[in-house]
């Protein structure tokens, strides 16, 4: 499995465990796009939400989550545990896609 992947898989499932909703910014995009309510990695390298995707690892240029009631500090540690880097924007989560080109898989 790629780190893409793992990536992918590890950022899924802290979302999927404290709910919230999540956005994507596509590489070369002008904005950022609609928020969708549940988040999942669907196939190796690929992540999606109910209101758009799927998208390869390569297409992100970040990810946003609004982890709502659980607040964003939770979702930080939960990342940090799965050696994810994320910063706080207002009160979302953003995960900034590292190195997209160089994991995923060809």
């Amino acid at each position: 499995m790629s780190l893409a992947s793992n990536w992918c898989e590890a950022v899924a499932a802290s979302t999927k465990l404290i709910g919230g909703k999540s956005r994507f910014k596509l590489r070369g995009g002008v904005k950022a796009e609609p928020w969708g309510n549940w988040l999942i990695a669907p196939t190796q390298g690929y992540l999606e939400n109910d209101a758009s995707g799927p998208y390869s690892v390569r297409q992100l240029a970040w990810i946003e989550i609004d982890p709502g009631e659980a607040g964003p500090e939770l979702m930080i540690t939960l990342l940090a545990a799965a050696d994810i880097s994320a910063s706080i924007v207002r009160h979302w989560v953003r995960m900034q896609v590292p190195d997209a080109e160089q994991q995923a898989e060809p």
